[in-house]
């Protein structure tokens, strides 16, 4: 019987427990101890009353036991109520299967490290990601802790780093790796607790990320530089029309002391735009996604200003400066054209020394 459970895995077993040679406990031990017949339904019979015997035969893993005798009605009454549960308990064990290689699967195949570790910090689980990374094989890292990865000096900030995602919590930080080359390189892990008391972290490496990060700071550095240095005003505006930066010129220009209009809405701080050319120009570049240049006056200033305003990827940028004197001269030169093409008696201009 068991050597034919073993070639063909049966739906349920049916065992008397008095047998020559290997009696009903044994082959009931020897089904549970092999992989193929571990799950299959055992129900035990035997003429042995008493609830020492039931207890007995289901401490042993018997999933069943009927005590002798008992009717035929009764016996494919129990049989039925098995296979049913046999097989409910195939299906879900074949789902959990289903569902693990899944899993596994995407553990496998994600770009971040995945890391378990128990709670020593020894790993007990990598993916693949994760040896790539740091440049060693699955058994080198399964070899290792958490401290063998990071920088010496970076071990203080382990615990208190721990303690964060204690009972599930999700804590994200960076820290500096070396790998198994010796070189070093900063990644960010997104570690947290499970709840058998290992500790998961997912690994990313953010050199890159970091290097472009201080490439764009440089940038802009370099750009702040160039605006801060120039003689005309600018000042970039937000989708919302908040101000977000303005140069030194341009708070000159509009008698503001240093990063007074920062945050501030320009409609707001500067009433007079409103429904002004400024405005229409303003939210036409903005619409359209086309620059525009204009002069136009702003009387609460009694000034004039020669204006670009650009399209930007927030927003407005703008560049202006002070023309209210040379526009002054071009109104005084346009009234003499104009008083002398008026006048009849001769009008003439020479210099000093004719």
């Amino acid at each position: 019987a068991l050597a034919a459970a073993r070639q063909r895995t049966p739906d349920l077993v049916l065992t008397d427990v008095m047998m020559p040679r290997l009696d009903g406990f044994g082959l009931l031990q020897a089904l549970r101890a092999d992989p193929r017949t571990r799950d299959v339904p055992v129900i035990m019979v035997s003429a042995r009353a008493g609830e020492e015997s039931r207890i007995e035969g289901m401490q042993e893993g018997a999933d069943d036991y009927m005590v002798k005798p008992f009717s035929a009605n009764e016996l494919l009454a129990r049989v039925t109520a098995h296979l049913k549960m046999g097989l409910m308990r195939r299906e879900a064990n074949e789902a959990l299967r289903a569902s693990d290689q899944h899993h596994r699967l995407l553990f496998e195949q994600t770009a971040d490290g995945i890391f378990l570790a128990d709670a020593s910090g020894r790993y007990v689980d990598v993916n693949r990601a994760g040896c790539e990374i740091l440049g060693y094989s699955r058994d080198e890292v399964l070899a290792r802790t958490h401290l063998d990865m990071i920088e010496p000096d970076e071990w203080p900030r382990v615990g208190p780093e721990i303690a964060r995602f204690a009972g599930g919590q999700v804590a994200r930080s960076e820290w500096r790796f070396r790998r198994n080359d010796g070189s070093v390189f900063v990644g960010e892990i997104t570690g947290r607790q499970l709840p058998d008391g290992r500790v998961q972290g997912i690994l990313r490496d953010v050199t890159e990320r970091q290097t472009a990060e201080a490439a764009t700071r440089a940038s802009e550095e370099r750009v702040r530089s160039i605006l801060e240095s120039i003689t005309d005003g600018f000042f970039a505006l937000d989708r919302d029309w908040r101000i977000t930066y303005i140069n030194a010129a341009g708070e000159r220009f509009l008698g503001r002391t240093p990063g007074d209009l920062i945050g501030k809405v320009l409609w707001d701080e500067f009433p007079g735009t409103v429904g002004s050319e400024f405005e229409r120009v303003y939210r036409r570049v903005a619409a359209k996604g086309v620059g525009e240049s204009f002069t136009a006056y702003y009387p609460n200033f009694d000034r004039w200003y020669e204006v670009t305003a650009k399209p930007a990827s927030q927003g407005l940028s703008v560049y202006f400066r002070d023309v209210s004197g040379r526009r002054r001269n071009e109104q005084e030169r346009q009234q003499f054209a104009a008083l002398v093409d008026a006048s009849s008696d001769f009008i003439g201009v020479t210099g000093l020394d004719q």
